[in-house]
């Protein structure tokens, strides 16, 4: 059975933003695969619901459009092993590839009110515009400052900052 899972330095919207960016380790990234979820990770909706996307299994929340896959492990089992130690049958069946970035996507929703605009879609046409997901990589961006040293290998950094027009000195 999922269980609901939840970091109170992450899902605690009165505590001070500072306190609520903290990257979940990679302890709490094996127990979010293991234990799974029952509720939204990000605007708390139980049971999750929402769209499929064009991704086996993959489901968009209906209200903040957190992305989750519904149907087991789709981790490539090499990954997996050499980076939490877990076996595919091991994961549980609804979780979120993105959990290490709960707070920042958090953060965004809480703070634009905008749908989380990610999601696979190969052939159908996304539910969000380029803008709209321009935009999550220009709040990013944003708040570098607060995330850049824990989340330094989770971001093309280079690449958001050329969308933000501040493209970064690579020999620097």
């Amino acid at each position: 059975m999922a269980l609901d899972f939840s970091l109170a330095e992450v899902h605690n919207v009165d505590m001070p933003k500072e306190e609520q960016m903290i990257k979940p380790s990679l302890e709490e990234q094996k127990r979010h695969l293991i234990e799974g979820v029952s509720s939204c990770l990000v605007c708390g909706d139980s049971p999750i619901s929402g769209t499929f996307t064009d991704y086996d299994g993959e489901l968009k929340c209906h209200k903040c459009g957190m992305p989750y896959q519904t149907e087991g492990n789709k981790i490539k089992p090499t990954e997996l092993e050499r980076k939490y130690g877990l076996r595919p049958e091991e994961v549980a069946k609804v979780y979120t590839p993105y959990f290490v970035n709960v707070p920042i996507l958090k953060r965004f929703w809480l703070e634009t009110g905008k749908e989380i605009p990610l999601g696979i879609f190969d052939g159908s046409e996304a539910p969000f515009t380029e803008e709209e997901h321009v935009a999550l990589w220009l709040f990013v961006w944003s708040i570098r400052s607060e995330i850049s040293e824990q989340w330094a290998d989770d971001f093309a950094w280079y690449n958001i900052s050329v969308m933000a027009g501040e493209p970064l000195d690579m020999e620097a």
